[in-house]
C-alpha cells in the first residue's frame, strides 16, 4: 500500500520519501536509517496493526523518537492506518467483537 499509492502520491506533491524496504539496499540498514531520519525535517510513519512485527520498522520508529527528543522539536508524524471494513462500519452499531464492559457498582 505505501509503495503503490501513498509513495507516488507523495513524489506528486514534490515530497522526497524515503521507503526502507525499496531505498535500504544491501548490507547493513540500521546506518541508513539513521542517515534517513536524522537527515529529514518529518519522519511519517504509518501505523498499522502490524507495525512493530518488523525490526526495522521499531528501530525506525524508535530512532525518530529519540532524534525528536533530542531536537526538541517534532519529528515524527503518525499516520493511522484502518482497515477498510472498519472505515465502512455503520455509526452507531456496536461491532461484533467489542466488548462492553459494565463498571457500575451494584449496591
Amino acid at each position: 500500500m505505501m509503495r503503490n499509492v501513498f509513495r507516488p502520491r507523495l513524489q506528486e506533491m514534490g515530497i522526497t520519501t524515503v521507503l526502507g524496504e525499496v531505498d535500504f539496499g544491501g548490507g547493513p540498514k540500521e546506518p541508513s536509517i539513521a542517515g534517513a531520519v536524522t537527515s529529514t525535517g518529518k519522519t511519517l510513519v504509518f501505523l498499522s496493526s502490524d507495525i512493530f512485527q518488523d525490526y526495522y520498522r521499531q528501530f525506525e520508529v524508535n530512532l525518530a523518537i529519540m532524534h525528536e527528543l533530542h531536537l526538541r522539536r517534532p519529528i515524527l508524524v503518525p499516520v493511522l492506518l484502518l482497515r477498510e471494513e472498519v472505515l465502512n462500519w455503520p455509526r452507531g452499531r456496536p461491532r461484533q467483537d467489542s466488548q462492553v464492559h459494565d463498571n457500575s457498582f451494584n449496591t
